[in-house]
């Protein structure tokens, strides 16, 4: 997988196999979005708040002000969380090629900040790569989840009321049955503990009807 990046320009990337795969990477020009993160109520702006759109994120400044840059043309619909906030753009923005959207404004909504470890039973916390937590509203439909950092904690912001459902995940590992529900009130929620046992593995070789080894065979154990 061959990928670039350049300042001002989407994003772009090609698969092939190598040896004797000739990669070519189009670039095109960024379109970007702007706008300002506010609190319902007051108006008063978010600082430090993280907008999601189109799988770029940008942080509002002290004004409450933010710019994501380098996307693709299509339609957006922007997300923004903090600590203590969280909020949705009321509207969908479309973007053309290079374009610059008018000014967008997100009214966050008052929200809190969950913190746990997803940890191996017997020892400390998930060191896998793509390890996640996930909190699961299923009366609303709404989920707010993370990535794990390197020691397992999940620092999930811009939780809003409500009791979640917990998933996690960290390969290699099994998690439990069922986690007990998370309930979020009016203030943070922090030092919880959801543990995984070790899994088993399956190794083997994948031949075809000659009995000689078959390369590029997806297994899957169900």
């Amino acid at each position: 997988n061959v990928w670039t990046r350049a300042e001002g320009y989407v994003g772009a990337s090609e698969e092939g196999l190598a040896p004797g795969h000739h990669f070519t990477l189009y670039l095109v020009p960024g379109a970007v979005l702007v706008g300002k993160v506010v609190r319902v109520g007051d108006g008063s702006p978010v600082g430090g708040a993280t907008v999601y759109g189109g799988g770029e994120a940008a942080e509002s400044d002290e004004r409450g002000a933010f710019r994501i840059e380098r996307l693709a043309p299509g339609m957006y619909k922007l997300r923004a969380e903090s600590d203590d906030a969280m909020g949705v753009a009321r509207e969908q923005v479309v973007l053309g090629l290079g374009e610059t959207s008018a000014p967008v404004i997100i009214e966050a909504h008052p929200a809190v900040y969950v913190e746990g470890t997803v940890a191996i039973a017997g020892a400390g916390g998930c060191e896998a790569e793509d390890g996640m937590v996930s909190l699961r509203e299923p009366t609303l439909g709404y989920e707010s989840y993370r990535a794990l950092e390197a020691d397992g904690v999940g620092r999930l912001r811009g939780v809003l009321p409500g009791t979640y459902e917990v998933v996690v995940r960290c390969p290699g590992f099994i998690p439990e049955e069922r986690y007990p529900p998370v309930v979020v009130k009016d203030t943070s929620v922090t030092g919880l503990r959801w543990e995984m046992t070790r899994g088993q593995g399956i190794a083997g070789t994948v031949v075809d009807a000659q009995g000689r080894p078959a390369a590029r065979v997806i297994v899957h154990a169900a």
